[in-house]
Protein backbone atom coordinates (compact mmCIF):
# COMPACT_ATOMS: atom_id res chain seq x y z
CA UNK A 1 0.00 0.00 0.00
CA UNK A 2 1.74 3.13 -0.93
CA UNK A 3 -0.17 6.77 0.18
CA UNK A 4 1.39 8.55 -2.47
CA UNK A 5 0.17 11.79 -4.55
CA UNK A 6 -0.44 12.06 -8.60
CA UNK A 7 3.00 12.76 -8.94
CA UNK A 8 5.44 10.75 -6.84
CA UNK A 9 3.27 7.78 -7.85
CA UNK A 10 4.31 8.12 -11.20
CA UNK A 11 8.11 7.89 -10.19
CA UNK A 12 7.16 5.23 -8.19
CA UNK A 13 5.18 2.82 -10.21
CA UNK A 14 8.11 3.44 -12.79
CA UNK A 15 10.59 2.63 -10.35
CA UNK A 16 8.61 -0.90 -9.10
CA UNK A 17 8.46 -1.53 -12.53
CA UNK A 18 11.88 -1.03 -13.64
CA UNK A 19 13.49 -3.44 -10.51
CA UNK A 20 10.53 -6.08 -11.70
CA UNK A 21 8.60 -5.51 -8.65
CA UNK A 22 5.05 -5.39 -10.63
CA UNK A 23 3.69 -8.94 -11.55
CA UNK A 24 1.01 -10.93 -10.99
CA UNK A 25 2.85 -12.18 -7.88
CA UNK A 26 2.88 -8.63 -6.03
CA UNK A 27 0.18 -6.72 -5.03
CA UNK A 28 0.08 -2.50 -4.88
CA UNK A 29 -2.57 -0.74 -3.58
CA UNK A 30 -2.10 3.49 -4.13
CA UNK A 31 -4.07 5.55 -2.27
CA UNK A 32 -3.66 9.06 -4.05
CA UNK A 33 -4.14 12.06 -1.88
CA UNK A 34 -4.02 15.24 -3.91
CA UNK A 35 -7.00 14.55 -6.08
CA UNK A 36 -10.38 16.24 -5.71
CA UNK A 37 -14.02 16.08 -7.97
CA UNK A 38 -12.83 18.47 -9.93
CA UNK A 39 -8.63 17.36 -10.99
CA UNK A 40 -8.92 13.40 -10.92
CA UNK A 41 -7.25 12.33 -13.83
CA UNK A 42 -5.09 9.21 -13.34
CA UNK A 43 -4.29 8.19 -16.99
CA UNK A 44 -1.05 9.54 -17.06
CA UNK A 45 -0.23 6.09 -15.21
CA UNK A 46 -2.01 3.91 -17.82
CA UNK A 47 0.95 3.40 -19.77
CA UNK A 48 2.90 1.89 -16.80
CA UNK A 49 0.27 -0.42 -16.09
CA UNK A 50 1.02 -3.73 -18.51
CA UNK A 51 -1.47 -6.66 -18.88
CA UNK A 52 -1.43 -9.00 -15.61
CA UNK A 53 0.14 -6.51 -13.20
CA UNK A 54 -1.89 -6.50 -10.40
CA UNK A 55 -2.45 -2.95 -9.51
CA UNK A 56 -5.41 -0.66 -7.16
CA UNK A 57 -6.17 2.79 -7.04
CA UNK A 58 -8.25 4.82 -4.75
CA UNK A 59 -8.50 8.62 -5.14
CA UNK A 60 -10.28 11.45 -3.90
CA UNK A 61 -13.54 12.31 -5.46
CA UNK A 62 -14.83 14.91 -2.91
CA UNK A 63 -16.84 17.48 -4.32
CA UNK A 64 -15.78 20.68 -2.49
CA UNK A 65 -19.08 23.04 -2.74
CA UNK A 66 -21.30 22.93 0.37
CA UNK A 67 -24.06 21.08 -0.14
CA UNK A 68 -22.03 17.58 -2.00
CA UNK A 69 -24.03 14.69 -2.05
CA UNK A 70 -21.12 12.50 -2.88
CA UNK A 71 -17.24 11.55 -2.16
CA UNK A 72 -15.65 10.66 1.21
CA UNK A 73 -15.54 14.22 2.85
CA UNK A 74 -19.18 14.05 2.27
CA UNK A 75 -19.90 10.68 3.80
CA UNK A 76 -17.16 10.64 6.51
CA UNK A 77 -19.21 14.38 7.76
CA UNK A 78 -22.30 12.99 7.18
CA UNK A 79 -21.00 9.57 9.56
CA UNK A 80 -19.49 12.09 12.14
CA UNK A 81 -22.74 14.12 12.60
CA UNK A 82 -25.02 11.39 12.89
CA UNK A 83 -22.76 9.33 15.26
CA UNK A 84 -22.24 12.87 17.97
CA UNK A 85 -26.08 13.05 17.64
CA UNK A 86 -26.76 9.44 18.34
CA UNK A 87 -24.22 9.83 21.34
CA UNK A 88 -26.05 13.04 22.59
CA UNK A 89 -29.17 11.61 22.77
CA UNK A 90 -28.12 8.47 24.74
CA UNK A 91 -26.17 10.58 26.81
CA UNK A 92 -29.64 12.88 27.37
CA UNK A 93 -31.59 9.80 27.89
CA UNK A 94 -28.82 7.93 30.31
CA UNK A 95 -28.76 11.22 32.51
CA UNK A 96 -32.66 11.56 32.96
CA UNK A 97 -32.80 8.25 34.33
CA UNK A 98 -29.95 8.12 36.31
CA UNK A 99 -31.02 11.68 37.99
CA UNK A 100 -34.16 9.83 39.06
CA UNK A 101 -32.19 6.09 40.56
CA UNK A 102 -29.65 5.95 43.15
CA UNK A 103 -26.32 4.60 41.90
CA UNK A 104 -26.76 1.08 43.27
CA UNK A 105 -30.01 1.33 41.05
CA UNK A 106 -28.06 2.63 38.30
CA UNK A 107 -25.36 -0.15 38.47
CA UNK A 108 -27.99 -2.80 37.77
CA UNK A 109 -30.35 -0.80 35.11
CA UNK A 110 -27.91 1.43 33.58
CA UNK A 111 -26.85 0.11 29.82
CA UNK A 112 -24.38 -2.56 28.67
CA UNK A 113 -21.93 -0.89 26.18
CA UNK A 114 -23.40 -3.47 23.85
CA UNK A 115 -26.95 -1.81 24.39
CA UNK A 116 -25.34 1.88 23.97
CA UNK A 117 -23.53 0.52 20.88
CA UNK A 118 -26.67 -0.61 19.17
CA UNK A 119 -28.61 2.09 20.37
CA UNK A 120 -26.25 4.77 18.77
CA UNK A 121 -25.97 2.60 15.76
CA UNK A 122 -29.78 2.52 15.35
CA UNK A 123 -30.08 5.50 15.41
CA UNK A 124 -27.24 6.36 13.10
CA UNK A 125 -29.09 4.47 10.73
CA UNK A 126 -32.33 6.01 10.69
CA UNK A 127 -30.77 9.32 10.62
CA UNK A 128 -28.72 8.58 7.50
CA UNK A 129 -32.15 7.10 6.16
CA UNK A 130 -33.14 10.17 6.36
CA UNK A 131 -30.55 11.99 4.00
Amino acid sequence: MVLVTSKLMQMIMEIARDLKMVDTGSQWFYVISDTNYLDNNITAITPLIEEGNNVAFIYNFTRSDSDCATGLKCHANELLKSFVLGLSKAIREETSVYGQISDEEWEIVRPSKKERRDGILEFMLEDLRKV
